[in-house]
């Protein structure tokens, strides 16, 4: 996952927008990140990676930070890898997309929340996923990790609607 970050983040220009003009990689994304520059511009922009991989970019507008996030969706639960800076309504933008998934077969997926690191800009939306149902949010120490992943320990409230 660290390697899909870091594609993003070059992707991305590595330090901020692209400036109009410079070429991005092609390949990865059928889009170029947007700048930030208009106020029209929505909390986050979505690019799929596959269908069933989303790199998600906050807005620059939103946060200087301009933070990826990840959605992955596979069989049986979907993974939320860091939730951005508070207050850009991340919540909404994963539940489109798990929701369109939901279309295709009926079924929803429970959601795990994780983070690369515990910086405010990876963990600052946590609380827009808190009351959502059948979402387990991992903590992000060392242990947490070691005792959710390695240990398969899931929460009985994550379990499909």
């Amino acid at each position: 996952m660290a390697s899909l970050a870091a594609i993003a983040l070059c992707q991305a220009g590595c330090v901020g927008p692209v400036p109009a003009g410079v070429p991005q990689a092609p390949g990865l994304f059928a889009e170029r990140w947007r700048s930030g520059a208009s106020p029209a511009e929505p909390s986050w922009q979505t690019q799929a990676i596959d269908g069933r991989t989303f790199a998600i970019r906050q807005s620059i507008r939103t946060t200087f930070e301009a933070p990826f996030v990840y959605l992955v969706i596979g069989r049986d639960r979907a993974l939320l890898i860091d939730t951005g800076v508070a207050g850009a309504a991340l919540r909404s933008e994963v539940d489109r997309l798990l929701e369109r998934r939901r279309a295709g077969d009926g079924r929803s997926l429970p959601l795990v929340v994780m983070h690369t690191h515990g910086h405010s800009d990876h963990v600052g939306g946590d609380a827009d996923f808190k009351d959502r149902p059948a979402t387990q949010i991992v903590k992000h120490g060392r242990q947490d990790v070691v005792d959710f992943f390695w240990h398969k320990r899931l929460a009985p409230e994550v379990r499909p609607l």
